[in-house]
């Protein structure tokens, strides 16, 4: 299994039979003997690269690739230093030596070998032992452009006879297979076939102009109430155009069906709601009138102002994979690097905005004010002329520069990073960029002394598998906001230095956290969890525990709202004030007058053809038990207390596709259907009307739509 899956405990279990093969074409030629001493949680991780979804393929044969060596740039900086002291974390401000590796895990692939992917920017490509964020690229045009004509001139290892055969550049970070065997030995076992994990994607949301801001994002930034109701006012005009015009909600249904189509999601023979309704607005202008519809429309903006309470609030920019330092990439590989930044220092450069301006970046999790990050983009012909870079790509410079720091422990293997130039966000951002220092991690990976054994695997499996870096992150925006709250109502810095420092911790102990699938370490992140907890624990008068205000709209969304046993009171924080003005929205918001009449239905059906003796009211009957039941049980399972929120959606939407199967086998006359539709908003179906509608406009039941298409309006 992979890294992420070990955080979450999940497995990926093959067929006994099959088992033995696979093992031994996973392991690469490796000879792995019970009781052989062993860097398992390294090797576990390793292993499972292969074992990735892919989209595609991609040949690549050894002797195509050049492996260069990493450069690491080592250079003083004043952060703050997280250190292991006798099993507890310290934090303190100091110079610090920081060691940036600034090719990790990234590559360079020419153009001529991406096949099918010439237009993406990047493409994630795993093989056995093997993972590598490679980027498009002219390397025979560079190659050319620096007479480099022969072999014997490249600077790093390769197999190619010719020049003209060398398509893809790495360096060793991207090899895992060096962890335990050689290079040689690699190159000469790795399989020809690499997988294409994925490519960079264009926000989904209106036109790929906009993506959505966090509250981790928005709670590290010091917004008054007046600036955090200026960043919502287009939010909130966009509610009111929804409200009010269908063409907006048609609009809305568009960009959102794009997202979920963009994400990976298993195969179901379904359409979702937001799909159903887009089609039937563009079938007949009068479903808008019906109260289908204004149920859907009033469900739409419920989310959106769920969605907005979250922070998840639409703003310029895009998330945009990091390249770092390509040109000097190039330049290791023919020998001609000589450490010299070609960007500069505090420099990017991205298509997607405008040369000559400051844009803000964070990475998740985004944990502290120090990982806020203000970069200048500019042009670079260098970049332009031998890259094929996109929108969705971001060239950043880490010589001499703590940047890797500054976002969350970041390096080249397809990390990406939230881009906007947002105006009223960057001005938030400049008033403390130079007073919160940069977290940096100085607590060292340890080596356990394992064996390959079934016992060592289960206790590696048990100490990796409890993970924490939700509660590491909901403590420290807990801090966050005591941090803004003090000093929005007249602390200093030297007041809140304490706090920083613990949330520097907390950030650090969140790398950690991710880290600990891979390698393990000496700290004991829960009892430091518990003791930063107990230290900042804040009780009310009535015992119940101090928590923000946006923490009640978080802990629903999680199922871990508890008014009992917490207090949700308000900070002078940028998330809370947010909670006030999505509040105060509510409240004023108007719309269509209530007790305005909807036209049934019924009326938008054409009735040719009907036949009421062709009508089977038993076999509506049938149906709508069937949905009943279906519905009961998609309940019990919410009401269960033993499963977390994602477990039980899984099996909530297991029913549900299961009642769609069952419905979706069935076939309808035309007489039956026009039955059916008419029922819908019948007082006796007002239940299970929304399931009904959407099971019978799904896949493979499209002939439903043919009866309001005879009958349709103006699109």
């Amino acid at each position: 299994r992979s890294s992420g899956s070990a955080r979450e405990g999940k497995c990926l279990f093959i067929n006994e039979r099959l088992y033995p093969s696979m093992r031994r074409w996973e392991l690469c030629g490796l000879k792995i003997k019970p009781g052989q001493p062993l860097n398992l949680a390294a090797f576990e991780s390793y292993i499972a690269l292969p074992a990735s979804a892919i989209i595609g393929t991609l040949q690549l044969r050894p002797e195509q690739i050049l492996v260069i060596d990493d450069y690491v740039s080592v250079f003083k900086d004043d952060v703050i230093s997280v250190e292991e002291k006798n099993g507890q974390l310290t934090a303190e401000e100091k110079q610090d030596t920081i060691r940036n590796s600034i090719w990790d895990g990234q590559g360079l692939i020419d153009r001529s070998a991406m096949g099918p992917y010439r237009d993406k920017g990047m493409l994630l490509l795993r093989n056995l032992f093997f993972k590598c964020c490679c980027f498009n690229a002219n390397l025979q045009k560079w190659f050319a452009d620096h007479q480099i004509t022969e072999v014997s001139q490249l600077k790093g290892f390769t197999l190619a006879g010719s020049i003209s055969e060398i398509k893809l550049i790495t360096t060793r970070s991207s090899i895992k297979y060096l962890k335990f065997g050689t290079l040689r030995q690699w190159l000469a076992r790795v399989p020809p076939l690499f997988g294409v994990v994925k490519h960079e994607k264009e926000p989904p949301f209106f036109e790929g102009r906009m993506v959505r801001a966090h509250y981790q994002l928005l709670n590290t930034l010091q917004l008054s109430k007046e600036e955090t109701a200026a960043l919502l006012s287009p939010v909130f005009t966009y509610m009111t155009l929804l409200k009010t015009d269908p063409a907006v909600i048609r609009y809305h249904l568009g960009f959102h069906a794009a997202a979920a189509a963009s994400e990976p999601a298993p195969v179901r023979p379904l359409k979702t709601s937001s799909e159903i309704v887009y089609a039937l607005l563009g079938i007949n202008d009068a479903f808008a009138e019906t109260k289908l519809y204004c149920e859907f429309r009033a469900d739409v903006l419920k989310a959106l102002i769920r969605q907005t309470k979250l922070g998840h609030i639409p703003i310029s920019g895009n998330y945009s994979t990091l390249c770092g330092n390509p040109i000097e990439m190039l330049q290791a590989a023919i020998g001609t690097f000589r450490g010299v930044s070609q960007l500069g220092q505090g420099r990017i450069r991205s298509s997607r905005f405008p040369y000559g301006k400051t844009l803000l970046g964070v990475r998740s999790p985004h944990v502290s004010m120090g990982n806020i990050w203000l970069p200048y983009n500019t042009a670079n012909a260098a970049i332009d002329t031998y890259l094929n870079l996109t929108d969705e790509v971001v060239c950043i410079n880490s010589i001499g520069e703590n940047v890797l720091q500054r976002l969350s422990g970041c390096d080249f293997d397809s990390d990406a990073v939230l881009l906007t130039d947002e105006p009223l966000l960057i001005r938030a951002a400049r008033k403390n960029y130079d007073q919160f220092r940069v977290a940096v991690c100085k607590v060292s990976g340890i080596k356990t002394d394992r064996v390959y054994t079934a016992a060592s695997l289960s206790d590696l499996d048990v100490r990796t598998s409890n993970n924490l870096i939700g509660e590491i992150v909901n403590l420290s925006q807990e801090l966050n906001t005591k941090i803004w709250h003090m000093l929005n109502t007249g602390a200093r810095y030297e007041e809140i230095r304490d706090i920083y420092m613990d949330v520097c911790k907390l950030n650090v102990m969140s790398g950690i956290e991710i880290d600990k699938a891979k390698k393990e370490f000496a700290i004991d992140q829960s009892r430091e969890l518990y003791r930063l907890r107990r230290k900042y624990l804040t009780e009310a008068a009535d015992g119940r525990t101090v928590k923000p205000v946006f923490f009640a709209r978080k802990d629903r969304e999680k199922g871990y709202y508890d008014p009992q046993r917490n207090l949700y009171q308000k900070h002078r924080t940028s998330m809370d004030y947010l909670q006030e003005c999505v509040n105060g929205f509510v409240l004023r918001r108007t719309g269509t007058q209530k007790g305005k009449q909807c036209t049934p239905f019924a009326q938008l059906l054409s009735r040719e053809g009907y036949r009421s003796d062709r009508v089977s009211p038993a076999h509506a009957d049938l149906l709508i038990t069937l949905i009943k039941e279906t519905s009961r049980r998609v309940n019990a399972i919410y009401a269960r207390t033993d499963l977390p929120p994602a477990a039980k959606r899984a099996l909530a939407e297991a029913q549900q596709q299961a009642c769609a199967d069952e419905v979706g086998s069935r076939t309808f006359s035309r007489s039956q259907m026009i039955y059916l539709l008419t029922r819908l908003e019948s007082p006796e179906y007002a239940g299970v009307r929304r399931s009904l509608f959407r099971i019978l406009f799904g896949y493979p039941n499209t002939s439903f739509y043919e009866i309001l298409q005879k009958s349709a309006g103006p699109a």
